[in-house]
């Protein structure tokens, strides 16, 4: 009877509260996406189902870019394909000594239905700033694939992102760098 003595509100919030509580804490603690990856640094996005062949990967497959914060250079290389292999990006970004900022989790963006049923493709630039906690704390279009749907859903996608956090040791608290993600539709 304790539980009629509350007030349904109460009781509607707590359970909302614990629920996101523990999807958050189960998206946080999933294994390192990208771990069997065929393709290091390729997210990989299968709209075709077994019957996809693997892609050939481009010649710009790393990109120079410019950190902001510290004005030194790092690459990144992520581009979104349709294929067989799963998805996850594995060298993402790149930190002040030239280690690799792992990505913990890093969701696939979604091909939008309305893009494919018009055959919409394009590359979409995402500029990404990533906190020494590893959370992304902005995210935005460099350069827009000229399609709002595929923006969007690579603007997305990517702001979920979480990356290996920062050493103490490290001098820099935010890092900021661009990522291309590709949509092609094949078949």
């Amino acid at each position: 009877m304790l539980w009629s003595a509350l007030p349904r509100n109460t009781l509607l919030i707590s359970g909302v509260l614990i629920s996101h509580l523990l999807v958050l804490l189960a998206l946080l603690s999933g294994p390192p996406v990208g771990a069997n990856s065929s393709e290091p640094g390729a997210l990989m996005v299968n709209l075709l189902g077994e019957r996809a062949l693997l892609p050939s990967r481009k010649k710009s497959s790393n990109t120079p870019l410019v950190n902001a914060s510290l004005n030194a250079k790092s690459y990144s290389s992520i581009s979104t394909h349709e294929s067989n292999s799963p998805g996850g990006g594995k060298n993402l970004g790149h930190s002040v000594n030239g280690a690799a900022r792992l990505p913990m989790h890093s969701p696939k963006p979604h091909y939008p239905l309305a893009s494919k049923q018009l055959r919409e493709q394009g590359l979409v630039i995402v500029r990404l700033c990533v906190n020494e906690q590893g959370i992304v704390d902005q995210v935005g279009l460099s350069q827009s694939s000229g399609f709002q749907g595929l923006d969007h859903s690579a603007l997305k996608a990517l702001a979920l992102w979480r990356f290996m956090p920062l050493k103490p040791s490290d001098e820099v608290s935010s890092q900021c760098f661009q990522t291309p993600v590709q949509f092609i539709l094949e078949g």
